[in-house]
């Protein structure tokens, strides 16, 4: 499932995100909030910050499966609280 959105996410989210993660690069990194936080298409985004389109693919899916797991959690946790454990 996609949970991140082009141009619809915010820095500070993405900041999160990419804290759970090995992704480092300046470049990807600046690409990534390009895409997410700005919403430049990905191969703009890319071009920008001279990175393959691709990989920026690749770490826009391994940010996707972070949110992925927080969202889950954040379910698990709600239904703790709420009594339906």
């Amino acid at each position: 499932m996609k949970y991140l959105m082009q141009g619809q996410e915010s820095i500070k989210k993405v900041e999160i995100l990419l804290s759970a993660t090995k992704i480092e690069r300046e470049q990807l990194v600046s690409a990534i909030y390009d895409h997410l936080c700005k919403g430049l298409s990905k191969a703009v985004a890319a071009d920008l910050n001279d990175i393959k389109a691709q990989n920026l693919g690749v770490a826009i899916d391994a940010l996707n499966e972070v949110a992925a797991k927080f969202e889950a959690y954040f379910e698990l946790r709600y239904n703790e609280l709420a009594g339906d454990k």
